[in-house]
């Protein structure tokens, strides 16, 4: 009864070795036809302006140690950068294949406007093509797995789950290049901080570093 039940309901039943082999599938189909360099980019973009937003919005309310403020900036980005990567599962999950189906990704900008804002642009492009190097798109895309097949049940010997839990599947995959990046972003702030201890921005500890050089 609650087999069919769940039938009625369109619900999907995969063993092991098929769901590996749709994974596989799903993941090299996009890598190979349209790796997503430019949504990367954009993402790793929406997520440093969040760390920034909140950096500053701390700093304005007077949290002036900068390891600790840069720690809460970074939980706060971590948790923007799961809604990008969502919205962006929802793009990535059409089937490149069909007309007018290729998932998201964005043209390069045109080259017109602030020089702040183009190199932090082509900073993110870096960033991604770093991502890129460690496997990242297909950890992401693996991710778009999870959301494209919500819902399909996976039978393996003495268990089963069920699909659809891209946010542990993003957490696993991408907790401890998070924790390296803030533990470096950290570290930093600390060696600026004791280097100039009136400095509450990296920005005044390094004009105050540099202004007790001698000359």
């Amino acid at each position: 009864m609650r087999c069919s039940m769940w039938h009625h309901a369109g619900m999907s039943f995969w063993d092991e070795r098929k769901a590996r082999n749709e994974r596989h599938l799903f993941v090299s189909r996009r890598l190979d036809m349209a790796p997503p360099v430019a949504a990367v980019a954009l993402i790793f973009t929406g997520t440093w302006l969040c760390a920034w937003l909140a950096s500053a919005a701390l700093h304005r309310l007077g949290m002036h140690s900068m390891p600790l403020r840069y720690a809460i900036a970074f939980a706060i980005a971590y948790g923007c950068f799961f809604v990008f990567v969502r919205v962006w599962c929802d793009f990535a999950k059409r089937d490149p294949e069909r007309k007018g189906g290729g998932y998201f990704d964005l043209p390069f900008v045109d080259a017109e406007g602030c020089l702040v804002v183009l190199a932090f642009v082509a900073l993110a492009f870096v960033l991604s093509g770093l991502f890129w190097a460690i496997g990242g798109y297909g950890l992401l895309l693996e991710v778009a797995f999870e959301v494209a097949f919500t819902g399909t049940v996976v039978r393996g010997i003495g268990r089963q789950s069920m699909l659809g839990n891209w946010a542990s599947a993003l957490l696993k995959r991408t907790w401890w290049i998070a924790l390296i990046v803030m533990l470096v972003v950290c570290a930093i702030a600390v060696m600026m901080q004791n280097a100039a201890p009136e400095a509450t921005t990296m920005q005044k500890a390094y004009s105050q570093i540099k202004s007790k050089q001698p000359k």
